[in-house]
Parts: structure tokens; sequence; C-alpha cells
């Protein structure tokens, strides 16, 4: 079961155009991989989600929170977790709605997009998918790739003509490594 609790430091955020989210969130997950696990993800300067505490806390009769345990705790389902609850909220999707990208794209327009192939509303799409992969930290090309089913020489194509079309702008600059992905 996962809840997420909205707060409202640091105001709002355009995660994609006409999409606005909070800047600061708190994503608890219960008995998730058997343990409870409390998150505060926020908004950096670079425009990426991540995660800015995190506490993992023992179940009643569960294991031990040890390093191993600790290390078994991946973050990025956290940050997905942020940006899909916060996505359905920002847009009105009603639990239990079939999503694509983590509640961009209801799962019923994507099949239709795809068969339009790369038209304005189709890059508009990719542009949407590619921005919010860069948000949260995904590959953009294989998260454009998976969300509509297609090669990954077709999702490059898509994505050179959304940039083509000025839809995909410069990536962002990771803070890790310096250089944005594509």
């Amino acid at each position: 079961m996962v809840q997420t609790r909205l707060s409202e430091q640091g105001g709002r955020f355009e995660v994609v155009p006409g999409v606005v989210i909070n800047r600061s969130a708190r994503v608890e997950l219960i008995d998730y991989r058997d343990y409870d696990v409390d998150a505060q993800v926020v908004v950096s300067e670079t425009g990426r989600a991540e995660v800015a505490a995190l506490t993992v806390k023992r179940r009643e009769g569960g294991p031990s929170v040890t390093g191993a345990a600790l290390r078994s705790i991946p973050v990025q389902p956290v940050i997905w977790q942020f940006a899909k609850m916060e996505i359905q909220w920002a847009l009105g999707i009603e639990a239990g709605t079939e999503v694509s990208a983590l509640g961009l794209i209801p799962t019923k327009d994507v099949e239709r997009l795809k068969k339009q192939g790369p038209v304005n509303e189709t890059l508009e799409a990719v542009a949407k998918v590619y921005r919010l992969a860069e948000f949260v930290g995904d590959a953009p090309t294989k998260s454009i790739e998976e969300c509509f089913g297609i090669s990954r020489s077709t999702a490059g194509a898509w994505i050179g003509r959304a940039r083509s079309a000025s839809l995909i702008s410069a990536p962002i600059q990771s803070e890790d490594s310096g250089h944005g992905e594509a």
C-alpha cells in the first residue's frame, strides 16, 4: 500500500507544459519490501525530482533494519510514486484509470498516438514523456520506446522530429555527470 502526503513547502513546479505539481511531498510506502518507508521528495534547482530524506522503519514482527536492508530499498520507485501521484492529482485522473508515462497519458490515447505516427499531437506527447523521464531520472529514449511500444530507432527519430519542431529543449544537466542523456 502506498500513501502520499502532499506538502506545499517550496511552492509549485511545472513538470511538463500544463502540468503543475508541488515542489515537495512526503511519500509513504507501507509494507514495501517488508519495511515501512517514509521519504521527502523535492524538486531540485536543476528541475529533477530527488529524495531529500528517507526513513526505513521495521514493521511489527518484521526483519531488522540493517545495512543490507537499507541497500535493498531502491530510491527510484519512491520518485516514480511521487511523480505519478502528483501528475494524476494535477490532471484530475481518477484512481484506477489505466495510464502510461506515470499518469501523463491515458493508456487509451497511447495506441491512437502511435498509429498516427509523428504528427504534431504525437510529437507533443513525445516531448512530454521525454521531459518527464528527465524529471524522474530515467532514460528519455527508453521511456518513449516503452510508453509507445516502438523501436529504439523510431523513438530516436520521433525525438529528433520533436527537437526540430522546438518541442524538446536542451537536456537537463545532471549534477552527477555534468551532461544530459538523450
